[in-house]
């Protein structure tokens, strides 16, 4: 006779609840408490993106979409994207937040036992994401710097390694990979024909200390700032490396956690593969 605990899968499981999560709880019944835990903006929705959404309600808009997406909202990160990196990025899948598109590319690159790589401290998500999607969570030390040392990484690459993740700027160290680092990671990748997934949901948070004081880069007007906002900002790999899965949203940059809006770019061969699969996950 089998017993409730019988019924639960291996994979449920494997993975542990999130310790964030429990730190929530216990301060929901505090009075007051100051929150270092998430990610979460100390701002609010900017009121035009309020109104835009409520006219969108208003207007009838409330009914499934496409499965990638509406067509204007990727129309127009497709220019943004392209203009930034150079060259056309191609389609872009609208994702349920960058959760959402890490959950996508992981089902669609990791098979049972494959192993994807990236430095610790990490992301809380990176390790039980792939423990679902049956592959193996390979950490590489970036103590005492948190930098990037492809040395370290490429000791820790497999005949099973199949993809390298990156966060820069990273969750939690807040370190922003160098130029150069992100050409090493690139050679790394090149070398051993492995996809990089750069997740660069804190991507709008790069300051400057020019005389306006501390602003993030993206926010900055080119002329008037003498700098070309994003073109010169966050060093992506997606400028150097065909294979590169690049994952942003606006949680962060737009205060919009609960909205659950990201996006994915990347080569047709894997965002086809996730766009197919978010038709029976997120829909």
């Amino acid at each position: 006779m089998r017993t409730p605990s019988d019924l639960i899968s291996k994979r449920a499981l494997g993975v542990d609840a999130s310790g964030i999560r429990k730190v929530f709880d216990l301060a929901a019944r505090m009075k007051d408490p100051i929150n270092l835990s998430i990610g979460l903006p100390d701002f609010d929705v900017p009121d035009v993106a309020k109104l835009a959404a409520i006219d969108a309600i208003k207007a009838g808009n409330n009914r499934y979409t496409q499965t990638q997406g509406i067509a204007p909202l990727r129309d127009r990160l497709r220019a943004d994207l392209s203009r930034e990196m150079g060259r056309d990025v191609g389609d872009v899948l609208i994702t349920s937040g960058v959760s959402g598109g890490l959950l996508l590319a992981m089902l669609a690159v990791i098979d049972p036992g494959d192993e994807a790589i990236f430095l610790d401290p990490y992301f809380v998500m990176y390790t039980h994401l792939l423990t679902m999607a049956g592959g193996k969570a390979v950490t590489v030390d970036s103590y005492p710097d948190f930098r990037f040392h492809a040395d370290r990484v490429e000791k820790a690459i497999t005949p099973r390694t199949k993809m390298l993740i990156l966060n820069s700027p990273s969750n939690p160290t807040g370190v922003v990979m160098s130029e150069a680092e992100v050409r090493d990671a690139v050679d790394v990748a090149r070398r051993h024909g492995l996809l990089i997934l750069s997740d660069e949901i804190y991507e709008p948070f790069l300051y400057t200390t020019r005389s306006t004081g501390f602003q993030p880069v993206s926010s900055l007007n080119a002329p008037e700032h003498g700098l070309e906002a994003r073109a010169t900002g966050l060093p992506t790999p997606a400028r150097l490396y065909e294979n590169t899965l690049v994952l942003r949203g606006f949680s962060k940059s737009h205060a919009m956690t609960g909205w659950r809006l990201g996006y994915a770019l990347g080569p047709d061969w894997v965002v086809s593969q996730m766009t197919k699969l978010q038709q029976y996950t997120f829909v």
